[in-house]
């Protein structure tokens, strides 16, 4: 049968052009996927890899550094050396709690109309904080749409300083600080003001993996070098002389939501792009929700008629027990009949390797409609399709069911309607738990984290009964920004009363499509190269959010065009060849996949990340930074073993104290530290 495929000269250009007029509107205001079958493209990122990126909400992402900082993981030892000039950390006023802040001026964003809101003193038992407190004019969730830009853009607070912060080399200089967000629909930025009366503007993500583990406090850290917008002055975007005035905005991203509070402390300018990490500790890991095991959540995708002994084989070398393919309702259903003898086949195939199917219910059927089932008569039919479905999956291994495949992309449901697309799932469900009550049914995955269609398609109630949201969390910049999506997509969801657990169901990087300058074509070793670090972030960020299901997507290579992108997803080529994101994911599984999983490592500077194993007398920390903006020197005792994430061995040099040092960069990738 045709096999649905992207069309990227359309509906995808168009998402990404809608994601570039919302970024554009957030710049100006101050504040700051695909298929089974089919894929977004990858990004055309440069040598250095984009240092502004714009998530799929319109986001501007930008990368940042820090400063100077020793770290040692069990937290009994953290001192802090080169930690450049104090802007503001707030400890030393003696307003009472919640006076407005001494020497910060607060404004609604005068440019436009609608904001409400405060910039206030607040502490806690260890230290005091300012409390930006923002309320964009609207009560409830609203998508962001011509007649709701009257509810205000963003807010900000600004301090100047009467002697202005030297910078004699701007490539070197970061902002750090803290911040801790209270409604994570609100979008965090910076705007600092130079000698010449220029202004930088810089928007970033406030959210971690450590932080949404942890308690909130996110360590942040901007790049002087790397503004989004910049106007006034010289009017050239690079910092001149020095920093006479800094702002902290809270703005909207692409929903306004209710009333929020971003807090900010320790706002530091600091003058080194080097950190230093000290592994001498191994006890600092958050816990929270932490599964010990991967078993039955570590997914990849791989098309039915690729599923042979021998990919499977390799998968399940590589750790994934689960696969995620289509059951296509058109193999089978002819006429009146039903017949699921090829898909009994696949499953004893993946069940000789100990893996599971999880089924995606698609696509449409020549006989009602050929496809998004919309009118009465052929959702019946598609219905009376997923019971069958059901029925054929009892008591095999099958993990869920997903209805449909990404019904928010007008490649694979018409218009992308929400409320059709409700009106299907909803009496599916339905159909199937009345079959099968304990049969796990999620939603189509939507493409990237699209908030504004998830939105839509929760007010018509009926995910109610799902037993996870499914997600494609695609993006083109770092897969860590994820934490934070993340967050806001369950903040959303619980808001119309979800409160189904988040799947990630299908997300990956492809080596096609990059700049060819840089990476060549797909089949480059660069981009290949490339594309294995990535997709092992991937994997690694998946796994420090603890979801139910982790996908790397995918198994195999779609074609042999190097210059298509669709055809460079895979970890593996069509005929079975290794590529290096291969390698990554069974590295992976060679140093954790015997061990148990203990969570996010505490006490590490911004972009640097950190998880620990335990199992087999052994510990074993992953260790990786998501910005090309720093480096890391890591030190760890002369005993322990230092892997890279291809299983070659770094190079290390003597340290003091009967310890190594590790040289760590942005394009080693993660690296892990076996004691």
């Amino acid at each position: 049968m045709s096999v649905p495929s992207l069309n990227l000269s359309s509906p995808v250009r168009l998402k990404l052009a809608l994601t570039a007029l919302v970024c554009a509107c957030l710049t100006a205001c101050g504040g700051g996927g695909g298929g089974s079958e089919s894929k977004i493209a990858s990004p055309q990122l440069a040598a250095s890899e984009a240092e502004v990126s714009v998530d799929a909400q319109g986001v501007v992402l930008a990368s940042s550094t820090l400063s100077t900082t020793r770290t040692y993981l069990n937290n009994i030892t953290t001192t802090t050396a080169n930690a450049g000039e104090v802007m503001d950390d707030f400890n030393a006023y003696t307003a009472l709690d919640g006076a407005l802040v001494p020497k910060w001026q607060f404004s609604l964003g005068p440019e436009f109309t609608g904001a409400i809101g405060t910039m206030a003193m607040s502490s806690t038992l260890e230290n005091r904080h300012a409390d930006v407190v923002a309320d964009f004019g609207c009560s409830t969730l609203e998508v962001i749409a011509a007649p709701k830009w009257n509810c205000g853009r963003y807010v900000s607070g600004t301090r100047n300083f009467s002697v202005p912060f030297a910078v004699t080399a701007p490539d070197s200089t970061r902002v750090l600080m803290r911040v801790r967000q209270t409604q994570p629909l609100l979008g965090t930025g910076m705007r600092l003001r130079d000698t010449s009366g220029q202004t930088l503007q810089y928007s970033f993500a406030s959210q971690t993996i450590e932080s949404v583990q942890g308690d909130g406090w996110a360590q942040v850290s901007v790049p002087v070098r790397a503004p989004a917008s910049y106007w006034g002055g010289v009017n050239n975007g690079v910092l001149q002389g020095g920093v006479s005035g800094v702002s902290l905005t809270v703005g909207q991203q692409a929903l306004v939501g209710p009333r929020g509070t971003v807090q900010f402390d320790d706002v530091r300018l600091v003058r080194s792009n080097t950190v230093e990490v000290g592994l001498t500790g191994q006890e600092a890991v958050l816990s929270k929700g932490v599964v010990a095991r991967t078993t039955d959540r570590m997914a990849t995708g791989a098309s039915f008629y690729r599923i042979s002994d021998a990919s499977m084989k390799l998968a399940s070398e590589a750790g994934f027990n689960v696969i995620r393919f289509d059951l296509f309702w058109d193999m089978v259903q002819s006429g009146g009949r039903f017949d699921f003898s090829i898909y009994e086949t696949a499953l004893t195939r993946l069940a000789k390797y100990g893996m599971k199917a999880l089924f995606i219910l698609d696509y449409g059927h020549p006989d009602f409609g050929g496809g998004a089932p919309v009118t009465e008569a052929n959702r019946a039919a598609y219905i009376e399709f997923a019971r069958q479905a059901t029925r054929f999956a009892m008591g095999r291994n099958v993990v869920a069911f997903e209805v449909w495949n990404e019904p928010d992309n007008a490649v694979f449901w018409r218009d992308g309607d929400p409320k059709t697309y409700a009106a299907l799932l909803g009496p599916t469900v339905a159909a199937i738990k009345a079959i099968d009550p304990n049969r796990k049914v999620l939603n189509g995955g939507p493409s990237w984290i699209n908030l504004p269609y998830v939105l839509e398609l929760a007010r018509t109630g009926q995910l109610a009964n799902v037993d996870g949201f499914a997600i494609h969390p695609y993006r083109t910049g770092a897969p860590e920004t994820f934490a934070g999506d993340l967050t806001a997509l369950r903040y959303l969801l619980k808001s119309q009363g979800v409160n189904a657990p988040v799947w990630s169901t299908e997300w990956g990087y492809s080596s096609g499509g990059l700049n060819a300058a840089t990476f060549g074509d797909g089949h480059d070793i660069r981009a290949r190269t490339w594309q294995a670090r990535m997709v092992l972030r991937t994997m690694l960020t998946q796994i420090s959010m603890n979801l139910p299901m982790m996908m790397t997507f995918e198994l195999l290579d779609r074609g042999n065009d190097p210059a298509n992108p669709e055809y460079n997803y895979g970890m593996l080529t069509p005929s079975l060849t290794p590529k290096p994101a291969y390698v990554a994911a069974k590295q992976l599984q060679t140093m954790t996949g015997s061990k148990d999983y203990r969570g996010v490592v505490t006490g590490l500077p911004a972009r640097v990340h950190g998880l620990k194993w335990e199992g087999d007398g052994k510990v074993v920390y992953a260790v990786w930074l998501d910005s090309n903006q720093i480096s890391a020197q890591v030190s760890v005792p002369a005993t322990a073993q230092v892997i890279a994430w291809d299983g070659s061995l770094p190079t290390t040099a003597a340290g003091s104290s009967n310890t190594r040092q590790l040289t760590l960069t942005h394009d080693m990738g993660p690296v892990y530290i076996a004691f």
